[in-house]
């Protein structure tokens, strides 16, 4: 057998040397079986989420993650930091409004 080309010795070395990866990555990238930067290559992902833009949020599931265009029409800071934040926004063809909680 031969040597391994100098161009993938960096696949089969170890994680530590891949900047920004530190101790506490190493460590959970170990518990999904990621050991070498090799490994990431033939890890799949598990899930996607969908993040095409659609027109209005009239007809989407209430769970459903989804990407909208929306117009600012008025918003409303609750009178002390504990209270929501409202925001009235209109799309294509519906007007909802937004609540941010600790905000």
């Amino acid at each position: 057998m031969g040597t391994r080309p100098l161009e993938l010795l960096h696949l089969f070395g170890d994680l530590n040397n891949i900047s920004g990866i530190g101790p506490k990555t190493i460590n959970n990238l170990k518990n999904i079986s990621i050991e070498k930067p090799r490994d990431f290559l033939f890890t799949l992902p598990f899930s996607v989420l969908d993040r095409v833009p659609v027109k209005s949020v009239r007809g989407i599931k209430s769970s459903q993650i989804v990407t909208v265009e929306v117009l600012v029409k008025s918003h409303k800071i609750g009178r002390t930091r504990t209270s929501a934040y409202r925001i009235n926004v209109l799309d294509a063809e519906v007007s909802f409004q937004l609540v941010f909680f600790n905000a």
